[in-house]
């Protein structure tokens, strides 16, 4: 099988602030995580 990986760019959304940016990249990391993905790049 061929390893996938994830590449995030924890974007920030407009009028949201980093705090935010950081949850979603976690909660991105976790998801890839349970998927089986074999990394996560930021």
């Amino acid at each position: 099988m061929i390893p996938f990986s994830v590449l995030d760019l924890s974007p920030i959304v407009e009028g949201g602030d980093v705090r935010r940016g950081l949850d979603e990249t976690l909660a991105l990391a976790q998801a890839a995580d349970r998927l089986g993905y074999e990394r996560f790049w930021l």
